[in-house]
């Protein structure tokens, strides 16, 4: 195998070696870069997301908060304790228009929930749901009740399920809080996914006097949701998709869907678990790579909720999800622009290197080569035509040197032998 060759080969696994070694490298790094940025990115959206939904909820709870500090509020709430403290067998009266209340028919008003329903605060709380309803488009309460110390039903804005609340653990818990968020439910009353939010009622005195339930619809939880898929979708890349949780694990809302759905998570599917249990023991915010089959990896970014001032929140947990290949499908092409980049410029380096190192290595030594053979045939005066300074004009001006010394040497011996024969005999 002629030199040229053999060096050309040496260089060209060389320069294979170091472009995809250094490729590797760089876009292993790259891709690394890539995914803490979009990871971060995502996470930093969903957390700013569920929290503007945690801070609503909070803005909610304080504004039922001061309608129950409100004089029509206490007035009507403390003449009714005062009716129920002068009843001679209070618990009757409540068994018995709980009955009559519960074993009415759903769209039936009886005249005694018809009077609970025009009392003035009960007029106010109507006002209020109507205003919201016309500045949002939609149902934002399903209903709005109040209860006295007792737990019965002193005003409200539709018929409610039950007249006798106290035992139910959202009036409890806000007689003994002060504040009360139950998770989202289907409230059979308002016909609606809501979240239940309870504020305890107290008098002038700061005593217990009731409670106040608003029932918030969920569809201002999903317009917020909604809301982020419709911006990164303006900004980015489509998200593979979104889903808010509930903290006893029960699906809110999806994208996949495109509707509210409040059912367990699916048992047999491997994808249900991940949600709580890929971040047991992590930061409540974060993001990963993982391996959903068949889909393939998807970039998933989350957040759990964590409330807002007084509000504790309610453990939700929001994930988006975004297919891995799209994510990293910018530095995936920008990697195969490199490497046929790389391929093309090493051809041309090793064509011109090969062109090069004939002409300046090869050609030179075979010439050095042919004058070496002329010159062991005893032709002494072939010279190679070598004009450079390196190292391999050097050795052909040697050559010529050796060669020129040769000539002379054997033009001597010529001479001294013709001497010899013509020298006379004494």
């Amino acid at each position: 195998m002629r030199l040229a060759i053999k060096v050309t080969l040496i260089l060209l696994l060389l320069s294979l070696a170091g472009v995809f070694v250094g490729s590797f490298v760089f876009f292993t790094s790259a891709r690394d870069i890539m995914q803490e940025t979009i990871g971060t990115h995502n996470m930093h959206l969903v957390r700013q997301s569920l929290s503007e939904i945690d801070q609503d909820i909070y803005e909610h709870i304080g504004d039922w908060e001061l309608y129950s500090k409100g004089t029509v509020t206490q007035v009507i709430v403390s003449e009714s304790n005062k009716e129920f403290e002068a009843l001679e067998d209070m618990q009757k009266y409540i068994d018995k228009q709980e009955r009559e209340w519960t074993s009415s028919a759903p769209e039936t008003i009886t005249p005694f929930m018809k009077g609970l329903m025009s009392t003035a605060l009960s007029a106010r709380m109507r006002e209020k749901i109507w205003l919201l309803e016309e500045s949002a488009g939609y149902k934002v309460y399903g209903e709005v009740f109040v209860t006295n110390k007792y737990g019965a039903v002193v005003a409200m804005t539709g018929k409610t399920t039950d007249y006798f609340q106290a035992d139910e653990e959202w009036w409890q818990k806000a007689k003994a809080d002060g504040i009360s968020v139950e998770d989202v439910t289907f409230d059979d009353s308002a016909n609606i996914y809501a979240i239940s939010l309870a504020n305890k009622i107290t008098d002038e005195e700061g005593n217990f006097a009731g409670v106040l339930k608003a029932v918030l619809n969920i569809r201002e939880v999903v317009d917020h949701v909604k809301g982020l898929r419709a911006e990164v979708l303006y900004d980015e890349f489509k998200i593979t998709q979104l889903e808010l949780i509930s903290g006893d694990a029960k699906l809110i809302y999806s994208t996949e869907f495109g509707s509210v759905f409040f059912d367990d998570l699916p048992e047999d599917e491997e994808d249900q678990s991940y949600h709580f249990e890929l971040i047991e023991g992590k930061p409540s915010s974060g993001y990963q790579i993982i391996q959903e089959d068949p889909e393939g990896e998807v970039l998933l970014a989350y957040t759990v909720s964590k409330g807002f001032k007084g509000y504790k929140g309610l453990g939700w947990l929001l994930a988006m999800e975004r297919d891995a290949v799209e994510v990293f499908a910018p530095i995936d092409k920008l990697m195969r622009v490199v490497i046929l980049s790389s391929l093309v410029v090493l051809v041309l380096v090793l064509v011109v290197g090969f062109v090069s190192f004939k002409l300046i290595i090869t050609d030179p030594i075979e010439e050095l080569r042919d004058v070496a053979r002329k010159i062991g045939s005893g032709n002494l005066s072939a010279e190679a035509d070598i004009d450079s300074n390196d190292e391999l004009g050097q050795l052909a001006r040697e050559f010529h040197k050796m060669s020129v010394k040769l000539r002379l040497s054997k033009e001597k011996q010529a001479r001294s032998a013709r001497q010899r024969r013509v020298r006379p005999r004494i």
